[in-house]
């Protein structure tokens, strides 16, 4: 009996802890972003770069480490925190983050308050040492219009080979 009472409070204590992590929120008072905003909303968007240094340095090229570890590929607190304090000091919101590790930075998409105007939180972001690339969201259209209707995306013909009686008439 012992070993079920261990074992119901241990899962207890787990559903608790995994029911208070998913309370949680970053920003409980700001709703998130949502892509339909990016696309109806795009010159309120800047894309910002910062650094996103591992703790470790990283192997010599071409050799193997024991100590492999995936934690090269996450974000680092450092970056997190420097990215956390940019859009508190600007008023930013992020949409979108992603590191990149070969370059070793950490990318957000934010968005630009409607109080602000978003060539000038850029220029002011330029000047941030904590920054190292700052731009607007680039806007584009597609120009060609593609016809479903055009050979290209008709099915495919079938060629048969003939049956063993064609072959027979000749």
């Amino acid at each position: 009996m012992g070993h079920w009472d261990l074992k119901s409070s241990f899962l207890a204590a787990l559903m608790t802890a995994l029911t208070a992590a998913c309370t949680v929120t970053q920003n409980p008072l700001q709703p998130p972003l949502s892509s339909l905003d990016v696309e109806a909303n795009p010159s309120r968007y800047i894309v910002v770069r910062i650094a996103n240094e591992p703790s470790t340095p990283p192997p010599d090229a071409g050799s193997i480490s024991r100590s492999y570890s995936a934690s090269e590929y996450i974000v680092t607190s450092a970056a997190v925190r420097s990215a956390r304090a940019v859009e508190r000091e600007y008023g930013l919101a992020e949409a979108s983050a992603w590191p990149i590790p070969t370059l070793r930075v950490f990318c957000l998409l934010l968005r630009v308050p409607d109080s602000q105007q978003a060539a000038g939180v850029i220029d002011r972001l330029k000047r941030d040492p904590r920054v190292q690339a700052v731009q607007s969201l680039n806007e584009f259209q597609t120009q060609l219009q593609v016809q479903r209707s055009s050979s290209c995306f008709s099915p495919r013909r079938r060629i048969m080979p003939p049956n063993d009686a064609s072959l027979r008439k000749r």
